[in-house]
């Protein structure tokens, strides 16, 4: 698995020496060698850090990460859902949580249970109370 500092600087190259050994593990994957997978909470983390700290556009984001996933050897847990959600957040303006949320829904066949108009926006199916 790989944490969220290791794909921000992939993506930012923002500090050589840790941009270099970032490319030099993707490149590792790309080759074969190892197998990078992503959890769903890392994928938030980075959309947050991005959005907040770094200030980019949601759709920027959303369209990068979406790119990591792409390259060889790179995979995320739930991969179709983390997908669907990158998908979501490059045309709404939701955050990452709550795109995840209707796209497990939606991947699973199952209603999501909350208070949050965005769920329905989303097209989630959600519970009535």
């Amino acid at each position: 698995m790989i944490d969220a500092n290791v794909i921000l600087r992939f993506v930012l190259e923002d500090h050589p020496d840790l941009t270099a050994r970032a490319s030099a593990l993707f490149d590792r994957a790309a080759g074969g060698e190892v197998q990078l997978i992503i959890p769903p909470a890392i994928l938030a983390e980075c959309f947050y850090a991005l959005k907040s700290f770094y200030k980019l556009p949601r759709a920027e984001i959303a369209g990068g990460l979406l790119k990591v996933l792409a390259l060889p050897g790179v995979g995320a847990l739930e991969e179709q859902a983390v997908t669907e959600a990158l998908r979501l957040l490059k045309e709404q303006s939701v955050d990452f949580a709550d795109a995840y949320l209707a796209a497990l829904g939606r991947t699973l066949a199952l209603p999501v249970a909350s208070f949050d108009s965005d769920l329905r926006k989303l097209g989630a199916d959600v519970l009535d109370d």
